[in-house]
């Protein structure tokens, strides 16, 4: 991402040559035994930290390295999981780390929401529609529901900053919602549309920007134009935002040098064949022969979430490798009863519990939500018998997490556990990714909540297929339910 032409240049320079034309330290090959590699740049969300996992990748950060949050000097301990960040690097430690050059975070959104959608996981902030997904990170500041989902815990009136995608139809999928106290100077990044020269006005996905009294920079011809994206900031009279700055916005990508390795998470805004697409509005070409994982080409849509990576050249990401985001079908809440590790550092191992083993990798974003708040929390800082909430997609006989969430325990413990129906004893007994679940004295619901009997509730039942989702105690082998739920 950049905040102008200018400090992008800048960037860019010191990425791929040296910082010092940016008044900032040089950093050489060979500095602390590093070594000078292809010059890289990696977008996305922030996995986990120590120093900032991403992409399935570790990149160091130093005293060398240049941190900016929304446009102003910063440092790493101010992130958060979940962020989309953007980050260079030109060389790597002794263990092949790749070291970070810079580290751009941009907010896409500040602002109070104004209505909550609760069917569709949406809610709308400053005329703008927040998609939230399952594996979006919710500050665990918002106020706490009493069960439901994390979307549950955001009320009208709260301040949030998001962090995302910007999907083709301008809505925002949030990668990060975190808790803003103070949004009296809201912000908002988007494509503007209807401009109106004479009237010193235009809007972003319906919200009046007016931009009379504005600094401008960054800007073709220091002016705003159809199409191009800006970050506002600004202040709010009624529906209209009073525009205090407006600047030119872009991805990173762009002032990038041809034949630097380019890797990129988001969401794919346009579909030209099966080998042309854009991927949160960069051009993507598939190069032949590219290496698919998690889907085919076939499954290259508009809305799909993938992760490219290949080479910069002539303003188009080649990739010859395209993995699909897998659709998170288990979950459980549960103490955990095993640790294994292979690499802390990148958080690769596998942690058990309700005996299943589920593999950790370097794509598992973990949060600490205990009293402990580790800022740092990743695989090393895991105990036996800590509580988590795990979330993860099956592959094969493999059980792939995606998060890790570690809680304070509560008493009497309850768990948790949702997943495909791999055996059922109808009426009285079930078994989830073989868990056995003894459900003869629990309730049942359809999945919209409605209460079902139980003879409804496994005639709708289609072994390896059907998700459900169990509620109880866990004595070691067997869970017994206090509620059973279909899942959509």
């Amino acid at each position: 991402m950049k905040t102008s032409t200018t400090w992008m240049k800048c960037l860019t320079a010191a990425s791929l040559v040296a910082l010092t034309a940016c008044g900032g330290d040089s950093q050489t090959a060979g500095n602390g035994g590093n070594s000078a590699v292809p010059a890289s740049a990696s977008a996305g969300p922030i996995s986990g930290f120590g120093s900032i996992l991403q992409n399935g990748r570790r990149y160091i950060v130093d005293d060398n390295t240049l941190v900016r949050i929304d446009d102003n000097p910063s440092t790493s301990d101010l992130l958060e999981v979940g962020e989309f960040v953007f980050i260079t690097s030109s060389s790597i430690d002794g263990n092949g780390n790749p070291i970070a050059d810079t580290v751009i975070q941009e907010t896409l959104l500040k602002a109070s929401i104004t209505s909550l959608d609760a069917d569709n996981q949406r809610f709308n902030a400053l005329g703008q529609t927040v998609q939230v997904r399952a594996n979006t990170v919710i500050d665990s500041s918002f106020t706490s529901a009493i069960g439901g989902t994390d979307f549950d815990r955001l009320e009208v009136g709260d301040g949030v900053e998001v962090s995302g995608y910007i999907a083709s139809d301008g809505v925002l999928i949030a990668t990060y919602v975190g808790y803003e106290d103070n949004v009296s100077e809201p912000r908002v990044i988007g494509k503007v549309s209807n401009l109106n020269s004479e009237a010193l006005t235009f809007e972003i996905n319906g919200l009046e920007v007016n931009y009379n009294t504005a600094a401008l920079s960054a800007l073709p011809s220091n002016a705003p134009a159809n199409g191009i994206t800006v970050r506002v900031r600004g202040s709010l009279n009624g529906d209209i935002l009073n525009a205090s700055t407006v600047k030119g916005f872009s991805d990173g990508f762009d002032d990038l040098d041809d034949g630097v390795e380019a890797e990129l998470k988001g969401l794919i805004t346009e579909v030209t064949s099966s080998s042309q697409i854009a991927v949160s509005g960069i051009p993507v070409t598939i190069a032949p022969g590219a290496e698919f994982s998690g889907g085919n080409a076939e499954l290259l849509v508009v809305g799909a979430v993938v992760e490219v990576e290949g080479t910069w050249s002539e303003g188009v990401i080649i990739a010859d490798e395209v993995e699909f985001e897998q659709e998170e079908n288990i979950s459980l809440h549960a103490q955990v009863s095993a640790i294994t590790a292979t690499n802390l550092t990148l958080n690769e191992g596998t942690i058990t519990a309700l005996g299943l083993t589920l593999v950790s990798n370097t794509s598992t974003r973990y949060e600490d939500d205990s009293e402990a708040e580790e800022s740092f929390f990743g695989l090393d800082d895991l105990a036996i018998n800590d509580y988590v909430e795990l979330q993860g997609y099956q592959s094969g006989n493999t059980l792939v997490l995606t998060e890790v969430t570690r809680v304070d325990l509560e008493l009497p413990v309850q768990v948790v556990l949702e997943g495909p129906v791999t055996a059922t004893t109808p009426n009285t007994a079930l078994s989830i990714l073989g868990v056995p679940v003894d459900v003869s004295a629990s309730d049942f619901e359809d999945d919209n909540d409605n209460n079902i009997s139980a003879s409804t509730f496994f005639s709708a039942i289609t072994i390896d297929s059907t998700v459900v989702e169990v509620e109880g105690s866990y004595n070691g082998s067997v869970i017994t339910a206090e509620e059973v739920e279909l899942e959509d």
